[in-house]
């Protein structure tokens, strides 16, 4: 692939995520600040839409700082792992913003079992939890989505 920040290119991406359901794949472009999605079928130069993210990092509503991985529930709603933003952000389909559910939504990190410090990965559990590696505070969390 090539570097840069057109929605064929990717900057340093870290996680992906492949909606078997739909086909689609999701990419955290994460040097872009963005979330890419494919369509079913993409080759290598193929133009992908950004799904979530302005590709500027900050910490509003509709920014992401160096996200680091994507997953998809079966709504089709996006649970980011926003990295430096110390934080987990729900997008629903076609928003053009998102919910800081776990995390500070200043971007404050901490050792409380409230707050993350880089969180780097996403995993569903079972009974709607959700996994979420806290990289820098040397643990996974498990955190219950009906609760968020």
């Amino acid at each position: 692939g090539s570097e840069g920040n057109a929605t064929n290119e990717l900057e340093s991406p870290n996680g992906a995520y492949y909606d078997s359901a739909t086909g689609k794949l999701y990419v955290a472009d994460t040097g872009n600040h963005r979330i890419l999605q494919f369509p079913p079928g993409s080759a290598r130069d193929t133009f992908g839409v950004v799904v979530a993210g302005n590709g500027i990092a900050g910490n509003g509503a509709n920014q992401l700082h160096s996200p680091s991985d994507v997953i998809v529930d079966q709504n089709g709603t996006l649970y980011i792992a926003d990295r430096f933003n110390n934080r987990i952000q729900r997008w629903l389909p076609n928003a053009t913003s998102g919910d800081t559910i776990l995390g500070s939504a200043t971007g404050a990190s901490g050792t409380a079992a409230n707050l993350l410090d880089n969180p780097s990965t996403l995993r569903f559990g079972s009974n709607n939890s959700l996994f979420v590696v806290d990289q820098n505070n040397h643990r996974v969390q498990l955190f219950n989505l009906l609760s968020c």
